[in-house]
């Protein structure tokens, strides 16, 4: 495992807005984080543009929660270079995102992320990284706030994209819901519970794409849960691509959020 591998995948979960895509990834096998197909409406489906639908029908099953706690596996590619570790994550709604990751020789890096800040320990080279929040959009954009990266991780439609102004169509087995937001272009498929399955964002100069698949969905007190979630994001030449399994979704239960930094650790800036 590399070094910086842990802070590699704590920067890739935050800058999934860099990326956009029309392709729909394959989130049934944990090898295919870079294969794609193009996404297509099936031949014997009807696109029909509906006007009995709002996009509130479609906020109406989005998974909410007071606080979450998500335990698994997380699988990261780089480039074509592939790591894996287990992840532990707790989220405190529009608060807190408290993130361990580890891997055989233990815990290897700890992430605190609030609206504010981002603060990450990395236990492996012994030293501790805190930033605001914004400067992550020196690498994606001026989108990238909080909220989107809280709704991406729990499998919510990025609320500052859709409108009354979104295109709704309806393929009798899905939904898609589109449009286009400062410069970006959005696709969000739902399916026929109108639950989200799939997020394509694409910038209109092309150069930054994101795909993020939601697969094998579970009901938790009436409510839908992604048990997978795979992301792939282009940035230029850059490839990045994260798949999230879950073995243990909790809700509404107490968390907490330690975070010390041991008084040896170099600070990084």
């Amino acid at each position: 495992m590399r070094k910086n591998i842990s802070i590699s995948l704590i920067i890739s979960l935050i800058l999934f807005l860099s990326a956009c895509s029309v392709k729909k990834s394959i989130p049934t096998t944990a090898n295919t984080l870079q294969d794609s197909v193009p996404y297509v409406a099936k031949i014997d489906s009807v696109k029909n543009e509906v006007k009995h639908i709002s996009v509130s029908d479609f906020r109406s099953t989005e998974f909410n929660f007071n606080t979450l706690v998500l335990k698994g596996k997380a699988k990261l590619n780089i480039d074509n270079k592939e790591n894996d570790v287990n992840i532990t994550m707790r989220i405190k709604k529009d608060e807190q995102i408290w993130v361990s990751v580890s891997a055989i020789i233990g815990e290897v890096a700890r992430v605190l992320i609030t609206p504010d800040t981002v603060k990450i320990i990395n236990r492996l080279e012994g030293n501790y990284i805190k930033k605001p929040f914004n400067f992550m959009q020196e690498y994606t954009n001026n989108q990238m706030d909080y909220s989107v990266l809280q709704s991406i991780l729990i499998g919510n439609s990025i609320q500052k994209f859709i409108s009354d102004n979104s295109k709704i169509e309806d393929f009798n087995s899905y939904f898609l819901v589109s449009g286009l937001t400062n410069d970006i272009n959005y696709k969000f498929t739902y399916n026929s519970l109108k639950r989200l399955e799939q997020t394509d964002l694409i910038e209109s100069n092309l150069e930054q794409e994101l795909s993020i698949s939601y697969a094998s969905h579970n009901v938790y007190n009436g409510l839908m849960f992604p048990g997978k979630i795979q992301m792939r994001s282009k940035a230029g030449k850059k490839l990045i691509g994260v798949q999230l399994q879950f073995s243990s979704i909790d809700y509404n239960v107490p968390v907490e959020f330690p975070f010390t930094v041991p008084s040896r650790y170099e600070v990084i800036n």
